[in-house]
């Protein structure tokens, strides 16, 4: 007894208010690690471009130095303090065309980092709607099937009661326990479907804990778009972009 006790009491500590969509958006983007590792390969490309920049800047060194001395004269000593400071500049004119080449090549790994960063946001905002949507149906369906097996049992109790009355014969009374029984099977059914949502949203937003994850919204339905023109949208995907800055950066 001390056990269920127990377990109740840390499913209890663990539960937690229902999020909403906005709340999942943001803790994904704070939590997610696929997300948070593309956009660091984008600082860091970025940072790389910037460094390639340097053979084509000027290089300026500026260097200062004082001097103190104390000499003896007849009359007795005399400190004198002596400054020195020079600057100089430096500007490749022209040292072949490797560094054009690099600068080129970092800066299309960097639209490649970005377009990247692009392609894990969609991903993660498809993954994410469908765990949430999965959430959600879960949830409404354990509400709905234990709404059904009450009602199941509800129907036994009756179909019984009028077979001890003799009203009712005893095929009557096996199907509304039938019913019941796999009303029941369906209820344990869909607690195990919502557990399984449950990971797979805490697993997209990127817990690690274990938590009662439950969210909050209504179903709405959207009126499909005319169809596009899809050739076009080809074009614009990041596969697409990104397998053209990859030939490109191949003949740099």
């Amino acid at each position: 007894m001390s056990l269920f006790l127990l377990a109740g009491t840390m499913m209890a500590r663990a539960a937690e208010p229902p999020v909403t969509w906005d709340d999942c958006v943001g803790e994904l983007i704070r939590n997610n690690p696929q997300l948070q590792a593309a956009g660091a390969a984008v600082e860091k490309t970025r940072s790389d471009v910037m460094g390639n920049y340097g053979p084509f800047l000027p290089q300026i060194s500026a260097n200062g130095s004082v001097g103190k001395s104390n000499t003896e004269l007849d009359t007795g000593y005399q400190d004198s303090t002596s400054y020195q400071a020079s600057l100089s500049a430096y500007q490749s004119l022209f040292a072949g065309f490797g560094d054009v080449a690099t600068l080129r090549r970092s800066q299309a790994l960097l639209t490649l980092a970005e377009i990247n960063l692009q392609t894990t946001k969609a991903a993660l905002s498809t993954t994410l709607r469908q765990s949430f949507a999965r959430l959600l149906y879960a949830q409404d369906f354990v509400q709905v099937s234990e709404v059904i097996a009450v009602r199941r049992k509800e129907n036994v109790n009756l179909v019984e009661m009028r077979f001890e009355a003799g009203r009712e014969n005893k095929g009557s009374a096996m199907r509304s326990k039938a019913y019941y029984r796999q009303a029941q099977f369906e209820v344990t059914q869909a607690h195990r479907g919502l557990k399984t949502a449950q990971q797979q949203m805490a697993a997209t937003l990127g817990r690690h804990e274990i938590t009662i994850l439950t969210v909050t919204g209504n179903w709405d339905f959207a009126n499909l778009p005319e169809a596009p023109d899809f050739n076009a949208l080809a074009l614009q995907t990041p596969d697409y972009r990104g397998a053209a800055i990859q030939v490109r950066a191949a003949k740099e």
